[in-house]
């Protein structure tokens, strides 16, 4: 009945985990023929969380990749923290410093979607989709914040 229709999983986040292991269970039950048959065709995962430890600790010199964070604030943490920036010593006062410093940097830059902006004036209602945007009543930029000096320094020229 449904081998007719071809059958694709797609996993997200920690989707990541469940989606291989539920394509093992249909390739395990097709081969012991219990029904319904399906025909799986593959698996896809998107943002798949697999290894915190490896997943939060790339997300540095990810930042840095994409030109979130200078030079100088990464090869001061890739040093001080000796690239463990998830699992870090909390005594190591260097490295707590650098991650503080690129913490600030980062503060706002959505982690999921590094391109769109964080708005204030944007509805933060998770269930509205981002389609309810409301807006300052007036056409000024005094609603605008700017940057300060030492966020100024966070940018990468």
């Amino acid at each position: 009945m449904f081998i007719k229709n071809r059958l694709y999983l797609a996993g997200e986040s920690y989707g990541g985990k469940l989606a291989p292991m539920i394509s093992m269970e249909i390739i395990r039950g097709n081969k012991a023929r219990l029904q319904p048959q399906l025909s799986l065709q593959g698996y896809i995962i998107a943002n798949g969380l697999t290894d915190p430890n490896i997943d939060f600790n790339a997300r540095i010199p990810y930042a840095h990749r994409m030109a979130l964070i200078s030079d100088e604030y990464f090869e001061s943490a890739k040093i001080n923290c000796d690239g463990k920036y998830h699992n870090r010593d909390p005594n190591n006062m260097l490295c707590l410093y650098a991650l503080q410093r690129i913490r600030k940097c980062l503060r706002h830059i959505k982690q999921v979607q590094i391109l769109d902006p964080i708005c204030e004036n944007k509805a933060q209602n998770p269930d509205d989709f981002g389609w309810d945007q409301t807006f300052p009543k007036d056409n000024s930029i005094e609603h605008l914040v700017l940057p300060t000096e030492e966020e100024e320094q966070c940018q990468v020229t």
